[in-house]
């Protein structure tokens, strides 16, 4: 196949990205989160996140890559994927017709073999893949950190910008994409920050739990060296001005939320030739701790990533975790926006303790999707349940699917469940 015919390919669905970009329900749902996450919620907000392509990829036609040049299959699978999303989980989720193309960071890393930045290489020193090529894979890891002596084998990463790539990639995609998409160089946004749930991988986690307790200076004093290489590389993305504002762009928030629409941000100190945090959304999490207390999770956790949130204009927290029990402390985390809730929680406790001062991002259970029997009326009941609770306490509500480990590759499974999530919160549509 001709590269004029990969082309043709790519600006069709270009085509059709950019005809619901341009539909007036777009603006309408950037409204809606923007009403939310300004605390004044219209209704509660329904989006699908995370997905397994790769069981998605290998059986369903309309994700079929039919470009034969690496970058044009990169970004024909890219609109592709977004199409999917659009046809089968649309719920509120928003589509601009923008296609950003990336500035290439060059990241040294902590000196570990290891990115700590949500991405793990495949040659990191103390990661042993399981299963390695299928989806459903798991990862083993091997404690590279024990002793006082080891924390000094965390450096600062040295960040640098790959102009030659980065220049390319841009008039590539303007040649392929203008003026069918609008195409933007886009930079730092969803900057993942989960210091505790990275020293665990280079811990080994029996052990992390024990020191904390038998050893927690040395704990204290690796996080302390881990959170400060951390805001060394974000100091070097502010100083090499490449953080982008992530309050205007689908799927930038940083913890894997709803969107991060607002208006409250960049803020009125904000110098449109220089995005700093304080112009963008931060947020951590820590879901390694799960388990411990609100006391040890703020001594350990929270206390140590408040000298990375409080440089951030807005902040959301959490992932997937149970974090009923520990709202009081993340209450004092600077600008606080959204927390973020896994299933396995107790409702009345969690939406009391929220209340209408934060956004509760709820995660509902997506195990129905994976059962031999399609489970909606299960989801359905679950939903029920947390918004008839939270209407009780006046809470601003998300409800997030992800998480999704497989739908059985029955697309109407999500169709279905997006369509019922809709109808519940009220949506017109």
């Amino acid at each position: 196949m001709s590269k004029s015919r990969d082309k043709e390919i790519i600006r069709r669905l270009g085509e059709q990205v950019a005809e619901i970009a341009h539909m007036p329900i777009q603006k309408e749902k950037i409204n809606l989160w923007k009403n939310l996450n300004s605390l004044n919620m219209k209704r509660p907000m329904v989006l699908v996140y995370s997905f397994p392509w790769g069981e998605a990829e290998s059986t369903e036609k309309e994700l079929e890559v039919l470009s034969e040049d690496k970058f044009y299959r990169e970004i024909e699978c890219q609109l592709r994927r977004l199409l999917f999303k659009w046809n089968y989980m649309r719920g509120d989720m928003v589509i601009e017709p923008v296609f950003r193309s990336p500035i290439y960071i060059e990241d040294s890393g902590f000196g570990l073999d290891y990115t700590g930045a949500g991405k793990e290489k495949s040659h990191c020193a103390n990661l042993h893949i399981i299963e390695e090529g299928s989806p459903k894979r798991a990862d083993q890891y091997k404690p590279i950190l024990r002793e006082w002596k080891d924390i000094e084998k965390i450096k600062n990463p040295e960040i640098s910008i790959n102009k030659h790539k980065t220049e390319e990639q841009y008039e590539r995609c303007c040649e392929l994409l203008e003026p069918i998409l609008r195409v933007e160089k886009c930079g730092a946004q969803a900057i993942t920050f989960t210091p505790m749930d990275v020293l665990a991988r280079l811990w080994g986690i029996n052990q992390l739990m024990l020191d904390m307790v038998e050893r927690p200076d040395l704990i204290h004093k690796a996080m302390e060296r881990l959170v400060e290489a951390y805001i060394s590389r974000l100091e070097q993305l502010e100083k090499l001005n490449i953080l982008s504002l992530n309050n205007q762009t689908p799927g930038s928030i940083t913890q894997l939320m709803g969107e991060a629409f607002t208006d409250e941000l960049p803020g009125k100190d904000y110098d449109p030739s220089q995005v700093k945090p304080h112009n963008m959304w931060g947020g951590a999490a820590a879901q390694i701790l799960s388990g411990v207390s609100p006391t040890m999770h703020e001594e350990f956790s929270i206390n140590h990533e408040r000298k990375w949130l409080d440089r951030f204009g807005q902040t959301a927290y959490g992932c997937c975790e149970p974090l009923h029990e520990k709202v009081d402390i993340l209450k004092k985390i600077k600008n606080l926006r959204k927390i973020s809730m896994s299933s396995w929680i107790n409702v009345d406790q969690a939406v009391n303790k929220v209340g209408n001062k934060y956004v509760f991002s709820y995660k509902p259970n997506p195990s129905f999707l994976a059962r031999d029997s399609f489970a909606l009326q299960s989801s359905r009941k679950e939903i029920e349940t947390v918004l008839s609770k939270a209407n009780e306490y006046g809470c601003q509500v998300e409800l997030i699917l992800r998480t999704i480990i497989t739908y059985r590759s029955e697309p109407r499974r999500l169709s279905e469940w997006v369509s019922m999530a809709m109808e519940m919160v009220g949506a017109d549509e």
